[in-house]
């Protein structure tokens, strides 16, 4: 307990003498306070702590775990991304140029789905599309007088993958944020397909008459 000089009244409490400090209300040496206890193990000043991320190295500090990344995520200029291709750790990405086609890449990061409102526990490895598949075009045609035509010729293509396994992930879901199993597909290969209709172009299709 600190005492102020100008105190005109002595209050009952406990002091521990000169080099000693009260934890759990006992007088320790200042080394005892600086110890971490983590689910029930005691770790001492800058002992390495496990941590369920190999990303992250843990040490007892001053009574606290604290943790921080092995190695820095780079930040990438205007036309690079992240890559984990072509490394050895895969804690440690690298700047790489974008590419200009489509081709078939590897992350890995907290996965975050709006849609279902889940968040992977952890930083999880998966594998993606990305890169571009040309110009696309939308160009007016001739309609002769009668014709049922539309009037337009696309050139659409769009960077696509194909899928043959899938992984189970750990995450939380809901305001609850409940613990439990996902599944998340790995993306084997890509290439530029056809874009799928839209809605409209469907209804079309589907309204026109067959030929017989």
């Amino acid at each position: 307990k600190n005492i102020d000089e100008e105190c005109s009244k002595i209050e009952p409490g406990c002091v521990c003498p000169m080099g000693l400090y009260m934890e759990a209300n006992k007088c320790v040496n200042i080394t005892e306070c600086q110890k971490c206890v983590i689910n029930g193990t005691e770790y001492q000043p800058s002992e390495p702590i496990p941590s369920s991320d190999s990303c992250k190295y843990c040490e007892c500090s001053d009574g606290e775990m604290v943790c921080s990344r092995r190695c820095e995520i780079p930040v990438c200029q205007e036309g690079e991304e992240l890559s984990y291709e072509g490394i050895t750790d895969i804690c440690c990405p690298k700047c790489q140029p974008k590419p200009t086609t489509c081709t078939l890449h590897t992350e890995r990061r907290v996965i975050n789905d709006s849609v279902t409102g889940c968040v992977s526990v952890g930083e999880v490895e998966y594998t993606f599309c990305s890169g571009s598949c040309g110009d696309s075009n939308y160009m007016p045609l001739i309609v002769p007088s009668g014709s049922t035509e539309e009037g337009f010729a696309k050139t659409c293509k769009c960077c696509t993958g194909e899928s043959s396994s899938e992984k189970v992930i750990s995450v939380r879901c809901g305001p609850q944020q409940t613990l439990q199993q996902a599944k998340i597909k790995i993306i084997d290969s890509c290439s530029c397909d056809i874009c799928s209709m839209t809605v409209t172009e469907a209804n079309k299709a589907n309204a026109a008459p067959t030929r017989r």
